[in-house]
């Protein structure tokens, strides 16, 4: 069977939305955010029917009127044990909607309804001491999920909209640019990319979330994840090393395409040595020395993945059988991504581009530096205890 290689990074649109959602005043509804996996408006008892738009159920008003209702018996310290009626039917008549009314219903709204299905959702902790929760939103149409705060012996239930694939992240490793955020106390839901789509902000959220990711059109990101012992120097240098072998490989066929020439082999023993033009695609985050160490590649190129294909083939330990289909063009390449945001045709054309360049590296350099660089990977990964977002097989 030939070698096989799965990707599995998602491909986001150019103008893939970010959102910041507060959980409630004072932060108050984060803990059942994240245990329902999922976001909700400061309204309880909200009960809209599935498979419908809130803009479009009945009652909404009155809905709004009895939450807002309940919410206040909440902030009284909840004395009555039978707090306020429950009946939709009692809140039919506007008595004293006004601006705070206006604000609830639109804040319903916006997280049921406007909020595109797909979106990275960030939802910040308390304190820069807190988790904050990341995830993909579903749709809006999907089946409502309860999101209930307990207090004492009291609880009240909120009508939440899903947060799939869920993921914490120690508020401390945001920058900034996010974490201020949520320092506006006007602000419940947002768009973070509202002032420039793929800004510095939507990026690092990005990175936070997706690990490895590519922008449809753009830049893409290829990460490596260290354990939890220190990440080695070494490390670092052979990665970058390898990062410059494949776009290289991937440049020179470009050139030798646009100039009706043969592909002029590169000696490989002087790759470590020179500063390449594509040094200006190529950025290097990394996180070192920390539990959470990890270096992530940046390129305006997704050839860049075919580094980290190579790091899945090191660790496939069958270099012979890898080299031959590397020389043979049998090795297949493909991206399983299922993220809800990832679209597929950019998935399929980037893994197509990954395969050629594995291809051209290996006509490029040949089976000895394809050794050296499987056995130099090899190594790097067993010394750092990192992983990447792709495996191979055979």
């Amino acid at each position: 069977m030939p070698t096989k290689i799965k990707l599995d990074y998602p491909v986001l649109p150019a103008d893939h939305e970010v959102w910041m959602v507060r959980p409630g005043a004072g932060y108050r509804l984060a803990r059942a955010f994240g245990e329902a996996s999922a976001i909700a408006p400061d309204v309880p008892l909200l009960d809209l029917p599935n498979g419908v738009l809130a803009k479009n159920a009945q009652d909404l008003d009155a809905q709004v009127r009895r939450g807002r209702a309940w919410r206040d018996w909440e902030k009284d310290g909840g004395r009555s044990e039978r707090g306020p009626s429950r009946a939709a039917g009692d809140y039919r008549l506007a008595v004293d909607d006004g601006i705070s009314h206006t604000r609830s219903k639109n804040t319903v709204l916006q997280i049921l309804d406007v909020i595109p299905e797909g979106a990275l959702i960030f939802v910040p902790g308390a304190s820069l001491g807190d988790n904050a929760l990341l995830g993909t939103v579903a749709a809006p149409t999907a089946d409502r999920v309860p999101v209930v705060r307990k207090w004492g012996e009291k609880q009240l239930v909120f009508q939440g909209r899903p947060i799939l694939n869920a993921r914490h992240v120690p508020m401390r490793l945001l920058p900034p640019e996010i974490t201020d955020h949520r320092k506006n106390r006007g602000i419940v839901a947002s768009r973070i990319s509202q002032m420039g789509l793929n800004s510095a902000a939507s990026i690092r959220l990005y990175r936070e979330y997706y690990d490895s990711f590519a922008i449809n059109g753009g830049d893409a990101y290829a990460q490596f994840r260290g354990g939890d012992a220190p990440f080695p120097a070494a490390t670092l240098d052979n990665l970058s090393t390898l990062m410059r072998y494949v776009i290289e490989a991937k440049v020179e066929r470009e050139r030798a395409e646009a100039e009706a020439r043969d592909v002029a082999p590169i000696d490989a023993t002087r790759l470590a040595a020179l500063v390449w033009s594509t040094d200006r695609d190529l950025l290097i985050h990394a996180r070192v020395n920390s539990p959470f160490g990890r270096v992530t590649f940046q390129s305006a190129r997704p050839a860049i993945f075919a580094a980290i294909a190579f790091v899945a083939l090191a660790m496939l330990d069958a270099d012979a059988q890898v080299i031959n289909d590397l020389a043979n063009g049998n090795a297949r390449v493909e991206n399983v991504c299922q993220e809800t945001a990832s679209i597929a045709a950019g998935a399929r054309d980037q893994a197509d581009t990954v395969g050629q360049t594995l291809y051209d590296f290996y006509a490029i350099f040949g089976a000895q530096t394809c050794e050296q660089v499987l056995r130099v990977t090899r190594e790097a990964v067993r010394a750092s205890r990192g992983g990447v977002d792709a495996e191979a097989e055979r």
